[in-house]
């Protein structure tokens, strides 16, 4: 397991030194108690840039304020990269997802077209 400071870029694999970007895409929460409860999830959805609520068969949109609640039990982060230098600011995440559509999008866009040339050369 990595250490306590590799969260922070801080050895753990001989990566680079340095503060990171995490963005938040999971929430695991329990309400009840240690004998039993119930459990629900919130999902960043990078598609359409939007969080839902899972309730056992239900599936909601959500408001990103929701998110945060006493109920959380576990947290899952994506490492997106360094923190930028200078005034401290990190890039929200929206834009991160949205700039992560955008390059799907772009590569979907540039594969399809280099399979029709081949479709047309062949």
């Amino acid at each position: 397991e990595k250490g306590e400071g590799a969260e922070k870029g801080e050895g753990g694999g001989g990566e680079d030194e340095g503060e990171y970007v995490y963005d938040l895409y999971g929430v695991s929460n329990h309400m009840g108690g240690m004998g039993g409860g119930h459990y629900t999830a919130h999902c960043w959805n990078e598609e359409n840039g939007e969080w839902y609520n899972f309730n056992d068969s239900e599936a909601r949109r959500m408001n990103e304020s929701a998110v945060r609640s006493a109920a959380a039990y576990v947290l899952f982060y994506k490492r997106r990269g360094k923190k930028e230098s200078g005034n401290g600011k990190e890039n929200s995440h929206r834009k991160a997802s949205k700039d992560s559509r955008k390059e799907g999008k772009e590569s979907k866009e540039n594969k399809e077209g280099k399979e029709n040339k081949e479709g047309k050369e062949g």
